[in-house]
C-alpha cells in the first residue's frame, strides 16, 4: 500500500481496542439509531416516486453506507454533512490512486519523486480537509463533561488514544476516521450492490 506515501497506519492499536472494548458491547444500544439512519438515508438517496425511476444503485449505496456507518464512526453532527460524505467516499479511491501512481514509478525514483505526484498531493489535501471539518467537533467534545460524551467511534477512538498515551489531535483522529472509511464503506457498498 506504499504507506510512506498513503500514510495509512497499519499498526495503530486504537482502532482494534475501540472496536473490542466499545463498539462490540455497544451494538445492542446502537441498533435503534442505526435503524433510524438507514431509514433517513434511504429517503434522502432514494425518495418515493410514483413511476419507474432509474437509480445508480452503487452511487446511492455509497452515500447510504457512508451516512449509516458515519452515524457510528463520526456521530450525528457530521454523518450527513457533504464534506464528510465526500471525504469518506473518495478517500479510498484516492489512496488506491496513490498506490497505483507509486507502483507505476521506478522503485529507485520513489524516494525522490513520489511525494510530488499529483495523487499524493490530492490525498494530503483530503486529510487536511477532513481535519478542518472535524477539528471543531473534536475540540467541542473535549470540553464536554464525562456524562455528556457522545456514544460513537470518534469518541471511543479519542478515549482509546488517550489511554494509550497517543496523539489526540484533529489530524490524528481524522486519519483514523479516514482509515475506518477505507475499511468499511466501499467493501460494504460492493457487497450490497452485488446482492
Amino acid at each position: 500500500m506504499h504507506i510512506k506515501y498513503t500514510q495509512i497506519e497499519p499498526g495503530n492499536k486504537s482502532i482494534p481496542h475501540a472496536i473490542k472494548t466499545s463498539l462490540t458491547p455497544a451494538l445492542p444500544r446502537l441498533s435503534p439509531p442505526l435503524t433510524d439512519e438507514v431509514h433517513e438515508s434511504f429517503l434522502l438517496e432514494m425518495p418515493d416516486c410514483t413511476h419507474w425511476t432509474a437509480v445508480n444503485i452503487n452511487r446511492a449505496l455509497l452515500r447510504i453506507v457512508a451516512m449509516v456507518s458515519g452515524r457510528i464512526f463520526i456521530g450525528p453532527e457530521l454523518c450527513r454533512s457533504e464534506e464528510y460524505l465526500d471525504a469518506a467516499i473518495n478517500y479510498t479511491i484516492e489512496v488506491m490512486m496513490v498506490r497505483q501512481a507509486v507502483d507505476s514509478m521506478a522503485p529507485w525514483k520513489r524516494p525522490f519523486l513520489a511525494n510530488r505526484l499529483p495523487a499524493v498531493k490530492r490525498l494530503e489535501g483530503r486529510v487536511r480537509q477532513a481535519m478542518n471539518f472535524m477539528e471543531p467537533v473534536i475540540e467541542a467534545r473535549k470540553r464536554l463533561p464525562a456524562d455528556q460524551k457522545p456514544d460513537d467511534m470518534l469518541q471511543w477512538l479519542t478515549e482509546s488514544q488517550e489511554k494509550m498515551g497517543e496523539d489526540t489531535s484533529a489530524e490524528k483522529l481524522a486519519r483514523l476516521q479516514l482509515g475506518l472509511s477505507f475499511a468499511a464503506i466501499h467493501t460494504t457498498t460492493m457487497t450490497a450492490t452485488n446482492a
